[in-house]
């Protein structure tokens, strides 16, 4: 069930008439609920997306002339900056809306690819389609790959 939170659920398997689309959009229509998680359960969600980010971003500021020690510190910024809103904020406010999960998570994966690409392009003083484009690649990669891990 835990796979029905993946993104590549809610896109693809939707399309296909079986039951593990019932079971996806049973959880996917539930009501999304604050999170209510320990700090040292979130620090360990933050560290594993940082964790599963960083070597795409990386590999995309490579490019650029970022070295790797600065992509680090980059990712942090750009973590820090969404990752807690996504994981305390947009729940609260959607159990307060009585948003669905799967429009919470839908929400979530748009916010945080644009609010890093304002950050990115600021930072680098890059294109902001070119920093949109990274942002949403690295946060599907561990939206749909952390899932898994948790």
């Amino acid at each position: 069930m835990s796979s029905c939170n993946s993104l590549w659920h809610l896109f693809v398997h939707y399309l296909f008439n079986d039951i593990e689309q019932l079971l996806c959009q049973i959880v996917l229509d539930q009501p999304v609920s604050s999170f209510r998680i320990s700090f040292l359960t979130y620090l360990k969600i933050f560290g594993l997306t940082n964790l599963l980010e960083w070597p795409f971003y990386a590999f995309f500021l490579k490019r650029w002339g970022v070295s790797l020690k600065k992509s680090i510190g980059i990712v942090l910024i750009l973590n820090l900056a969404t990752h807690p809103i996504v994981c305390f904020v947009w729940p609260a406010l959607g159990q307060a809306v009585g948003a669905s999960y799967g429009q919470y998570i839908i929400f979530s994966e748009i916010f945080a690819p644009l609010i890093e690409a304002v950050i990115l392009a600021r930072l680098l003083k890059k294109s902001y389609v070119d920093c949109f484009w990274i942002a949403l690649f690295c946060n599907l990669i561990s939206w749909n790959i952390g899932v898994f891990l948790l």
